[in-house]
């Protein structure tokens, strides 16, 4: 089990990544994929919220796919650090989305 590690940032970067486009797609009812203690209204509740939204999950998703490539390498402290790194990032853009959006 020499890549697990990767396997499984892999696995979890994907499940990631298909709830994003699953959440992008949404055309008629996005709220019944966002959970329902997200604090939005019903009127937020839109069809470009739901793809903010994916776009953010998609950026953390980046985050593990990352982290299991350089996994497969062996340097799993490296690893790590790429995770924190590239999760910091992903987390500094999406707030950045974010405000984008409500400024508009």
């Amino acid at each position: 089990m020499e890549y697990g590690f990767s396997i499984l940032m892999f696995c979890f970067s994907g499940a990631l990544l298909l709830y994003a486009g699953l959440l992008a797609a949404e055309k008629r009812r996005p709220d019944l994929l966002i959970p329902r203690r997200v604090s939005v209204t019903k009127s937020e509740l839109t069809v470009a919220y739901a793809r903010r939204l994916a776009k953010i999950v998609a950026l953390c998703a980046l985050s593990p796919l990352l982290t299991g490539l350089v996994g497969l390498t062996g340097y799993y402290l490296i690893a790590g650090i790429v995770f924190v790194v590239t999760l910091a990032g992903a987390i500094w853009l999406g707030i950045k989305i974010t405000r984008a959006a409500t400024e508009e």
